[in-house]
């Protein structure tokens, strides 16, 4: 509060409370009674208005009555000399009016709140045993009205919760009052006490300071005599302060030249973070600077006893006794350069134990002679710089490595490429053969059948396994169908059974139930054939050549629901609502810590040997899943081998896994010209002897330009449009546009059998009406033609 508000609320209170009475503590008194009748009436107004202006008149009537008497009360306060009889005639009044609130659940019953203020301002007012009187009597009243309704005028009922919280708060207030005015009354009169024993002690300080005063006249006569002697005493110390000082300016000079000269180098030898040390000819240590503390974790008293061979491992110290007898051999000579330094790289010990890399770099201490009679040496801890080194090189091989995937990759692709062509060769040939001889009376049909089938299979399998090296090369497109776990899982272990080494048992156990996921099939057989391939390494290869090779490859696979693992590590994927398939591939191998199970996906990193492995297995395996909306988890110890789980939604069309990716086998017939562009004469022979089996007319071209001059000529009569995607000189998509220039509604099939995302969205952007992949089928390009036309 502003000092200006202070005192014109301080000059509004002495004119309410009157100024008869000097007492502090009834001044007090007057200034709080006048205070609460003021915060009553402002109440009483309000609860007046409201009450009139709700049609309670005579309730209205009787607050502004009391609101007058209250005003009232506080003009007469003023000249009342008796304050306490006031008091009772005020408590009276206020005891009724606030009964009556509570008796009538004034303000839906929280008037009865400015009972509460009762007790403190009765007690302050009236003092302890007065207080107690009003308040049992008051506290009595309440009670009885908010216990009892029926003692109410207006039949008011106070809630049950509200009672009792409300009369345990009155009970606490007037404890706590009583306990306070107790307390009070106490301090007063000690206070009392207290004040009259200051006035005893005035008594006899005044007593105190006429003898003082005494003493003093008696000092200051001594003090003139002492002063003239003093005044001879100080010329005397005038005259030598003047030495003193000369000879301690000089003194200083010198001190602060020698401080400033070890200052600076004490901090340089305890802050430099280099080791500085010298020592004798006989490589005892003469001094060590702190920063041995910092790298080798001895104290300065622990380094300078500590013998030379123990600073460095026996190799090291064998280079140093050798150097340090080349030094001598040539000191003694007297043709060596006498400023010579030599700097080496050793390897020290720390005190626990542990072996860092350090560089030392010492020359010979000399004398004014240029005698040398010891040796200065700095030795600094490159740690840091031999772990950026070994980084450096580190990245250097890894980039030499990913520069040869690459290459790999290209020369893949080019390969699958190449055989894809001959293998639409092979299988179309098959394709055909099969329906050529389909309606032929042979003598030995059931053998010319079976092995047309072999050869069927095995070049479908050939294609397969061209998709295998096309997703090594990043160069195929991710395909989405409904897969089932278990043929993919079987299909990894008969190759895990013909591969891994005999020392690996494989223990898998099939679902009995479908396990169908929407994915990939070569990614989702690369994912469990990494798995597994690592698993065996970790029982293999990477095991001590001491240990016992081998152990036990585990494969299971279960339709699960949200378990613990994806609950408590995987909260994102918790809220998922559908089932998930559960496939653990796990080891008895040599296991992993936690700093390398952080580290295990990122790319590049392998615990194997350097030629053994690429460090992008895993790292392949996490993205995959990644695509496929699924999660991995790893569990492993050091020594009691790894659990690798891996959770893939699943997909509810069962029945679609059986008929994904097979062909029905009839050809769907049609009839029109169909133009067909390749540059391999194999596939365009295949595609001319599909369709023509499927009633079509065709037209071929070798190369994009022969089909475009085909195409002019005769557009108005070709119905459809079959280009290779890659071709020498224009690509299957160039010819396309070059196509629509001639006619917009061109209808056009893309073959390939390496289209990647950013080739397939430009085909589907540019118009491009179907895609039919190398190597297709009669009844594959069959219904793809059929349903473009």
């Amino acid at each position: 509060m502003s000092p200006l508000l202070k005192k014109i609320s301080d000059k509004f209170l002495r004119q309410l409370s009157g100024t008869v009475s000097s007492d502090i503590e009834e001044a007090g008194r007057r200034k709080l009674f006048s205070i609460f009748l003021f915060l009553l009436i402002a109440p009483l107004v309000i609860f007046g208005a409201h009450l009139i202006k709700n049609g309670f008149y005579g309730y209205g009537i009787v607050d502004y009555i009391i609101a007058a008497l209250f005003v009232l009360f506080l003009v007469v306060f003023r000249k009342v000399r008796n304050a306490k009889v006031f008091y009772r005639i005020a408590l009276s009044l206020l005891c009724f009016l606030m009964i009556y609130w509570v008796n009538t659940g004034a303000a839906k019953g929280y008037a009865s709140m400015w009972v509460l203020t009762i007790p403190p301002f009765t007690f302050f007012l009236l003092g302890k045993r007065e207080g107690v009187i009003w308040t049992v009597f008051v506290f009595g009243v309440t009670s009885a009205f908010l216990l009892i309704p029926s003692l109410s005028v207006n039949g008011f009922v106070y809630e049950a919760g509200f009672v009792s919280r409300y009369l345990f708060t009155l009970v606490l207030i007037i404890l706590f009052t009583y306990n306070y005015e107790s307390m009070r009354e106490q301090y007063k009169k000690a206070m009392e006490i207290e004040q009259q024993k200051l006035l005893d002690e005035k008594e006899h300080l005044a007593e105190a300071k006429n003898e003082a005063e005494d003493a003093n006249r008696k000092l200051n006569e001594e003090v003139k005599i002492r002063h003239k002697a003093e005044s001879d005493l100080r010329a005397h110390r005038d005259r030598l302060e003047e030495l003193v000082v000369e000879r301690t300016i000089e003194l200083r000079n010198t001190n602060a030249m020698l401080a400033a000269n070890e200052i600076k180098y004490r901090l340089m030898a305890d802050n430099i973070t280099d080791m500085i040390w010298t020592a004798d000819m006989n490589l005892h240590f003469t001094f060590i600077s702190p920063s041995v503390t910092r790298i080798f974790g001895y104290n300065v008293e622990e380094a300078m006893n500590l013998p030379f061979d123990k600073w460095n491992t026996p190799d090291s110290f064998s280079r140093v006794l050798r150097i340090f007898q080349g030094q001598l051999e040539l000191e003694s000579s007297g043709t060596a350069d006498p400023d010579r330094y030599v700097n080496i790289e050793l390897e020290h010990l720390r005190k626990d134990g542990t072996v860092i890399p350090v560089e030392v770099t010492v020359s010979f201490l000399r004398n004014s002679h240029g005698e040398g009679i010891g040796i200065v040496g700095i030795t600094r801890d490159i740690s840091e710089r031999i772990k950026a080194q070994d980084e450096n090189r580190r990245v250097h091989e890894q980039l030499a490595q990913a520069q040869k995937m690459e290459a790999i990759g290209t020369l893949v692709s080019g390969i699958a490429h190449d055989f894809n062509n001959i293998l639409g060769g092979i299988i179309g040939s098959y394709d055909l053969l099969t329906r050529m001889l389909k309606d032929q009376k042979l003598e030995r049909r059931d053998r010319i059948d079976k092995y047309l089938t072999i050869g069927m299979e095995s070049s479908l399998r050939s294609a397969e396994l061209i998709k295998q090296l096309l997703a090594l090369s990043r160069k195929h497109e991710i395909t989405l169908s409904p897969v089932d776990i278990n043929n993919s899982l079987n299909h990894v272990i008969e190759i895990c059974r013909n591969s891994l080494p005999k020392t690996v048992e494989i223990d898998y156990l099939p679902s009995d139930a479908p396990l169908v996921v929407m994915g990939d099939i070569v990614q989702i057989e690369q994912v469990f054939l990494n798995l597994c391939i690592n698993a065996s390494h970790a029982m293999t290869i990477m095991r001590p050549h001491e240990d016992k090779q081998g152990g036990i490859l585990k494969v299971r696979a279960i339709e699960t629901q949200s378990d613990l693992i994806i609950k408590e590590l995987y909260p994102d994927y918790y809220s998922y609502d559908g089932r998930w398939v559960n496939v653990e591939v796990s080891d008895t191998g040599i296991g992993m810590d936690n700093e390398t199970r952080k580290r295990v996906f990122e790319p590049f990193f392998s615990m194997k040997k350097q030629d053994e492995g690429s460090g992008l297995g895993l790292s392949i395996t996490y993205n995959i899943i990644k695509q496929h909306r699924g999660l991995i988890h790893i569990y492993s110890e050091p020594g009691m081998g790894s659990r690798f789980s891996v959770y893939i939604p699943t997909y509810g069309n069962v029945e679609a896994v059986e008929s994904s990716g097979k062909c029905s086998g009839e050809i769907t017939m049609g009839s029109g010209i169909v133009l067909v562009i390749d540059d391999e004469h194999v596939m365009l022979n295949i595609a001319k002897g599909f369709l023509e089996e499927c009633g079509y007319t065709v037209l071929t071209a070798d190369n994009g330009n022969d089909g475009i001059d085909i195409y002019r000529k005769r557009f108005q009569d070709i119905s459809a449009v079959i280009v290779d995607l890659s071709m020498p000189g224009k690509s299957g998509l160039e010819v396309f546009l070059e196509l629509k220039n001639i006619n917009r509604d061109v209808k056009v099939i893309l073959a390939s059998g390496m289209l990647d995302e950013e080739s397939r969205l430009t085909a589907d952007t540019i118009g491009i009406k179907g895609i039919v992949r190398k190597p297709y089928l009669a009844d594959e390009l069959s219904v793809m033609v059929k349903s473009i036309i």
